[in-house]
């Protein structure tokens, strides 16, 4: 099915920053074309906006939108209701265990963004918990969610987990009698990505967030915005939805300390990655930002490329190659020639649970894994070949 774009039209005016009169008069302009509403609830899922999408007809124009497609919003609002709250409450019990065990850990992305930045767990839509431990606890913890129902998503000999923890950034565990998905992580991305952020120092530096009743120690806004960038940049931004927290917390925290996070993203190399983020949220989603940095995020002229590259590929029907399109347009991201190099020669030598469980090798034999990685890829690549 193509999307027209009436039905992307509806979508980005309910996600705008705040609807001012303005919007308000386009969302009712909007909601008198003929829409088709199964493809557009169809789009507020894949971009996880669909709270966004009900909360907005709702408070505006509830009167314009057909009577079933209002209950089925509402089902699906609901919907999303009765599992974050779900969600928040293991995240909590979780948090606690941990706690108990003498384990530092710091929730981010989930619940508890929601609600720091929205302030209602109610008004996102999310599909798993991430928790940010210290390298040295993960077994521990690995061993502790075994304890509580959860599985991790692959089987790796204690080689091979070796070998998994310095070449990945989380792992990930599912709880199959809860439904729930769970990402443990020591890194914020993979170290082939060359974002070196010193994750020791988000331990000194955290703010308290409310959330079911307790306050639990979060990022405080700078890294958060931060992070919140390199993660959107590293799937090319393409959700709606990860535009839209970067509003979201543009509005809600007025007190970013701008100087901070320039000089932090600048000693990381990570300037075009901050100002994608924030040229998108403001050309895209209206998000308001200070004068200066509004000049600042358009001195560059490859952000605005890679910004019309994601609005281009951001409604596309067929999904995109996660392959040589992905890594090109993340080359592009660094700004620093010295860290495009550096990406091109690790992102070879990356390990991946398929390179590491292709062959099964005894520890004094681990380091042929990075032998064997160009066999697999080989042999993967020419099946597609051959296969058309």
């Amino acid at each position: 099915m193509t999307t027209r774009q009436s039905e992307i039209n509806l979508l980005l005016t309910c996600a705008q920053s705040h609807l001012h009169t303005e919007h308000e008069d386009a969302l009712r302009r909007r909601l008198s074309d003929d829409l088709d509403w199964p493809e557009v609830l169809r789009l507020a899922r894949q971009h996880a906006v669909l709270p966004l999408l009900y909360h907005q007809l709702r408070t505006v124009a509830p009167q314009a939108v057909p009577h079933a497609v209002q209950n089925e919003l509402r089902r699906r609002f609901r919907a999303n209701l009765r599992r974050n709250l779900s969600m928040t409450a293991e995240l909590l019990k979780i948090l606690r265990m941990l706690e108990a065990n003498g384990i530092a850990a710091i929730p981010y992305k989930g619940p508890v963004l929601a609600a720091a930045i929205y302030g209602d767990v109610a008004l996102r839509q999310f599909g798993d918990l991430d928790i940010l431990v210290k390298r040295q606890d993960v077994l521990k913890v690995k061993n502790l969610l075994l304890s509580q129902g959860y599985q991790p998503e692959f089987d790796l000999t204690p080689t091979q987990e070796s070998a998994y923890l310095r070449s990945s950034c989380e792992y990930n565990f599912k709880n199959k009698t809860k439904g729930i998905h769970l990402e443990i992580h020591w890194r914020i991305v993979r170290p082939y990505f060359m974002f070196s952020l010193d994750t020791t120092r988000l331990w000194d530096h955290l703010e308290p967030v409310q959330l079911g009743g307790y306050h639990i120690q979060s990022l405080r806004p700078e890294e958060l915005l931060l992070i919140l960038c390199v993660h959107g940049s590293k799937h090319q931004w393409e959700r709606i939805g990860w535009i839209r927290d970067v509003v979201q917390l543009l509005h809600c925290r007025r007190d970013i300390r701008w100087d901070q996070l320039i000089e932090r993203s600048t000693r990381l190399g990570a300037i075009r990655i901050l100002r994608l983020g924030l040229f998108l949220a403001h050309d895209l989603l209206g998000a308001t930002l200070p004068l200066a940095i509004s000049k600042w995020v358009r001195v560059d002229r490859t952000v605005q490329k890679l910004a019309a590259q994601v609005c281009e590929q951001l409604f596309q029907a067929m999904p995109r190659s996660p392959d040589l399109g992905h890594h090109a347009f993340s080359l592009k991201m660094r700004e620093r020639w010295w860290d495009r190099i550096a990406y091109s020669c690790r992102l070879p030598g990356a390990l991946t649970v398929e390179d590491l469980t292709f062959v099964p090798l005894p520890s004094y034999l681990s380091g042929l894994y990075y032998c064997l990685r160009p066999v697999r890829l080989l042999g993967k690549y020419a099946e597609r070949l051959l296969q058309g």
